[in-house]
């Protein structure tokens, strides 16, 4: 039974799942808008934009336990992707 499972690419590990599910959002995030600057009046993403952050933050906070390599590599294989969020103009923000 596992085997049949597996062959339909079943996801054994929820948060994994989870996790890959926001990345793809980001994705189409970008795509459709050309950046990663999630505003705060958007309410349909908000749950995006603090997704992103928290990401942000556990790289900053070296929180590998959370934020493996490959999770690393998939963030930064996004158009765009910084760590360090960017304000319009291209700064650094405060926050960051």
């Amino acid at each position: 039974r596992i085997g049949l499972l597996e062959k339909l690419n079943f996801e054994w590990d929820i948060k994994e799942m989870k996790w890959k599910a926001m990345w793809n959002r980001l994705k189409d995030y970008q795509k459709e808008h050309g950046d990663l600057n999630i505003p705060t009046s958007d309410k349909d993403n908000d749950d995006l934009r603090l997704w992103l952050n928290a990401q942000r933050s556990f790289y900053n906070r070296r929180d590998n336990s959370r934020l493996t390599d490959e999770r690393k590599k998939l963030m930064e294989s996004i158009p765009g992707f910084q760590w360090r969020r960017r304000l319009p103009s291209g700064k650094p923000s405060k926050n960051d």
